[in-house]
């Protein structure tokens, strides 16, 4: 989610800062590019009122005053928490685009948007804002980008590239690693010119950097950006253009040194690495030339089993599972369903899914039993009966290889297995696992490259963080359209930051996964518990302060007002206290809590 108006490097490093340990609450804010003046004027477009408050030179501080305002005070006698702001630096907008592929940097529309930091006396999170997301208006700047360079674009397997739409906004799927693109000359050229800006300022103003995200959700792309993130149809993902196979047969040469290597692996017969082509074809729908052309959402080894279940207080439950009467320990439980809550909110929570990875790699050829069990305190009862068809390369018929356990039915609780459909065959393919190895490693490659430029500003390591999706916390998200996990990890670059919707952000499934991970120092770019129970918000408020988040921006409070105009369904994230949807009043209620510790 992301606010659609918003949002050659000679600097001198300066020593790292030491911040207080409170935890800075940062909202990302619509509307920074307008002003009182404006407003007064009785301008009510947005780009309009951005050129006039610029030739004015008044920026949207006192409005942003007076909003943050509402929350309490600034800081709080217990030094838990802060009050701040996100300062979006949309980068796209600053850039004049010829047709020819040359681009000129608005070196003045970027000081405009750091005097709102000088003139404001706050601390702020900086979020250096250039991911799929378009923020020009009409999306001029990323039309002219896409019909450049079409190398700038990722590619699904039939060479189209997946722009969407999202809210208000167009979608691009810019190329990810991929340097010399146009996309990616222009985002440099620009960060380093709002960074140079950032580290001339004097010494008080920078102390209001708490911490720097780069660039914004990176991940790989997929047809309807909206609703695609799950396991519905067949299995379109990126990348597959012409650099992107280059560099995956470059991967596997410089993994497997000779073609033999990989042939021996693979049990393949390919003649060379150029004749290998990512997987893109399932092989229960489509003539494949050979085996290793199959993807699917198994062929990379692991099974997603994914449902819902909630106890009869609406809390989430333990959930068993048995594959062919053995016992394989538990799935993960308590993970993020917003489908589930929106449409039940008697449940009171969305941490009510659970998945299960079966791996197929371990199994033989053969149907196999899975089975999904509720474990209440010991007691066992049944809530799904699975037959998984594990096939080999020929497609041979399989025998049935496991047997089912005979507990009794679940009848007490609310439950729903959500995927695979019984008797679905899968097969695992060894390409398909080193494609999503290759395009997990990009993704991590990309973000290192643009923090590494930040970190070697005044920045420094120490306040630079990624500003990253993190489908691992919901239950229904497919993990390999994405491929963000390794960039989820403890690195040398930079912080982590993720981002928490729903049971994401309140979860037990986040806590343990940062305790797991050894992550103590954290920020969240993007947060809404879209949750009706302020408690709950309070609660993981104060958790995540004592896990040591650095900064949290719940998305998101607004400065326009309502004569201009507002996407609605977009606005039902809007924090205020009046507005219901998502329960984004119990979020605010729940920060001016916090705030009045």
């Amino acid at each position: 989610m992301k606010l659609h108006n918003m949002p050659l490097l000679a600097v001198t490093l300066i020593p790292s800062l030491v911040f207080a340990s409170d935890t800075l609450i940062s909202p990302m804010v619509g509307g920074l590019d307008i002003c009182q003046s404006a407003i007064i004027k009785g301008i009510t477009n947005s780009y309009d009122a951005e050129t006039y408050c610029r030739s004015i030179n008044e920026t949207s501080s006192s409005l942003l005053e007076k909003k943050l305002f509402e929350f309490g005070n600034k800081k709080i006698p217990s030094d838990k928490f802060q009050i701040g702001y996100t300062l979006g630096f949309p980068i796209l907008s600053y850039v004049d685009m010829k047709s020819d592929g040359s681009f000129t940097i608005n070196k003045d529309k970027i000081k405009f948007r750091i005097k709102l930091l000088k003139d404001t006396n706050r601390d702020a999170v900086v979020y250096l804002f250039s991911n799929h997301f378009s923020v020009t208006n009409h999306a001029e700047t990323e039309e002219k980008i896409a019909d450049i360079d079409k190398s700038s674009l990722m590619q699904l397997s039939d060479g189209k590239s997946p722009i969407d739409g999202y809210f208000s906004s167009k979608t691009y799927p810019w190329a990810i690693n991929s340097d010399g693109t146009l996309i990616d000359k222009v985002r440099k050229a620009t960060i380093k010119e709002i960074l140079a800006q950032l580290c001339s300022m004097d010494e008080t103003d920078k102390k209001k950097i708490r911490a720097v995200t780069v660039l914004g959700e990176v991940h790989y792309s997929y047809p309807d950006f909206f609703n695609g993130m799950g396991y519905k149809g067949i299995m379109q993902l990126t990348d597959y253009s012409p650099d992107s196979v280059a560099k995956f047969q470059d991967y596997l040469q410089s993994k497997y040194h000779n073609i033999e290597e990989l042939n021996k692996s693979f049990n393949s017969d390919f003649p060379s690495f150029k004749d290998i082509y990512p997987p893109a074809k399932n092989i229960n729908t489509d003539k494949l030339t050979n085996f290793f052309q199959h993807i699917d959402y198994a062929s990379s080894g692991e099974l997603a089993i994914y449902g819902w279940a909630a106890g009869k207080d609406g809390s989430p439950v333990k959930v068993k599972v048995f594959i062919d009467g053995t016992d394989a320990g538990y799935a993960e439980y308590g993970l993020n369903r917003l489908d589930v809550y929106q449409s039940m909110p008697s449940i009171r929570r969305a941490s009510v899914g659970y998945r299960y990875y079966l791996d197929i790699k371990k199994l033989s050829h053969g149907i196999h039993t899975v089975d999904i069990v509720h474990d209440d305190n010991g007691k066992y009862t049944l809530m799904k009966h699975l037959e998984v068809p594990v096939m080999d390369r020929t497609q041979s018929a399989p025998e049935t290889v496991g047997k089912a356990v005979t507990f009794p039915q679940e009848k007490d609780i609310l439950f729903w297995n959500d995927y695979p459909e019984s008797l679905k065959p899968v097969y695992y393919n060894p390409l398909s696992e080193e494609f999503y190895k290759f395009r997990k490693m990009n993704v991590t490659k990309e973000i290192t490259e643009y923090a590494n430029i930040v970190s070697s500003s005044c920045i420094n390591k120490n306040r630079t963080f990624s500003h990253q999706i993190a489908p691992m916390f919901n239950g229904d998200w497919n993990q390999e359209k994405t491929a963000v996990s390794d960039s989820l990890k403890k690195n040398d670059a930079c912080y982590i930051g993720f981002n928490t919707y729903g049971a994401a952000f309140y979860g037990d499934v986040t806590f343990k996964w940062l305790k797991d991970s050894g992550i103590t120092r954290y920020g969240i770019p993007e947060a809404h518990p879209m949750v009706e129970s302020q408690k709950i918000i309070s609660e993981a408020l104060e958790k995540h302060h004592e896990m040591g988040a650095v900064f949290i921006s719940p998305y998101y409070i607004e400065l326009k007002p309502e004569n201009f105009g507002d996407d609605k369904e977009h606005g039902k994230f809007k924090i205020a206290p009046n507005n219901t949807q998502y329960y984004s009043s119990a979020t605010y209620n729940a920060i001016k809590e916090a705030m009045a510790k």
